[in-house]
């Protein structure tokens, strides 16, 4: 007899397992004109073990009511009726509680399955195709052409008499290419203590320049190494003696050079340049007739000169670098 107890208390927890693991769930629907709030209902059937849900559910409960009376009806998953009543009216709490206890009364003993549920399907394999190799790529830098403004003083020697001071000298340069400059400069010399017997000889130059270079460049310095070709006007007069005399010439000389360019803030830059001219044309200042036979002598001899400078440059362009990649 205790065998065939256990056994059927056995099949009976099978049969019912919402008994034993969790609350019961039931789909509700609540229309009632008095108590237009579902919680009272949610909370009185929770706290008898069935769980409200708005899904699928084994039972379905409809609370309805227009008036004061509230018509409550339990249904299972089959559409078979377990529940039919009409409620009195009163409070909703208290009317909630009644029809918590009737649901669970009826719900005793009655059997119900959880839906199956699907497993999900499984993601369809797709191949991916293996990542490609980026292209290998160079930049390309574009030439950047800028411009100096400068101004600054130099000296330069030429006579073999006599080496003038420092004098102003203006100029620019344009930088076409990463590594090609070309420019032109213009500068003022005076010589005043060259002696020509009793008196003293004036000499005024005005050399113009201009000059290609091959650059080496690197952030905040440049190296120009230059070649420059020169023309030189020669303006000559002889001062305290009774037959002054006058000349003009033009000499012509060419030769290396070099210069460094130093930026300190954009767009200034401070450039000092050095250079080799040899003569190639100019003749010997005459100025003024010596002795009873009237003969023109030289009073100044032109020779090689060497050149130095220093100037403050301004920049003009060739702040943007325009790249693109190749492949």
């Amino acid at each position: 007899m205790t065998r065939v107890r256990l056994v059927a208390v056995s099949l009976l927890l099978f049969a019912c397992p919402a008994w034993a693991d969790e609350p019961t769930p039931v789909g509700l629907v609540v229309a009632v004109a008095r108590c237009p709030d579902s919680a009272p209902f949610v909370a009185a059937l929770l706290q008898r073990g069935i769980s409200p849900v708005t899904g699928d559910a084994p039972f379905s409960l409809e609370l309805r009511g227009s008036g004061d009376d509230v018509h409550a009806v339990l249904v299972d998953r089959s559409g078979e009726t377990l529940l039919d009543r009409t409620l009195p009216s009163g409070e909703c709490t208290a009317v909630a509680d009644t029809v918590a206890l009737l649901v669970e009364r009826r719900l005793e003993g009655v059997s119900w399955e959880a839906p199956p549920v699907e497993p999900p399907p499984r993601p369809a394999r797709t191949k991916t195709a293996p990542p490609s190799r980026p292209t290998p790529t160079r930049a390309v830098e574009r030439p950047r052409i800028s411009f100096d403004l400068l101004a600054g003083i130099f000296f330069e020697t030429g006579f073999e008499e006599d080496d003038p001071g420092p004098g102003p000298e203006i100029g620019g340069r344009l930088h076409l290419a990463r590594a090609a400059t070309v420019g032109a400069s213009l500068g003022w010399l005076r010589h005043d203590a060259i002696e020509v017997g009793a008196g003293s000889l004036r000499i005024d130059r005005v050399p113009l320049s201009l000059f290609g270079a091959w650059s080496r460049r690197r952030s905040g310095l440049e190296l120009d190494l230059e070649a420059r070709i020169q023309l030189e006007i020669l303006a000559a007069r002889t001062r305290g003696i009774a037959d002054p005399g006058r000349t003009t010439e033009v000499s012509l000389r060419a030769g290396p050079g070099a210069s460094l360019a130093v930026e300190l803030e954009a767009p200034v830059w401070i450039v000092v340049h050095a250079g080799l001219l040899a003569l190639l044309a100019g003749p010997d200042l005459v100025v003024h007739t010596i002795g009873e036979r009237g003969e023109r002598t030289p009073v100044a001899t032109q020779g090689p000169a060497i050149e130095l400078g220093a100037a403050a440059a301004w920049r003009f362009g060739g702040g943007e670098r325009s790249t693109r990649r190749r492949p």
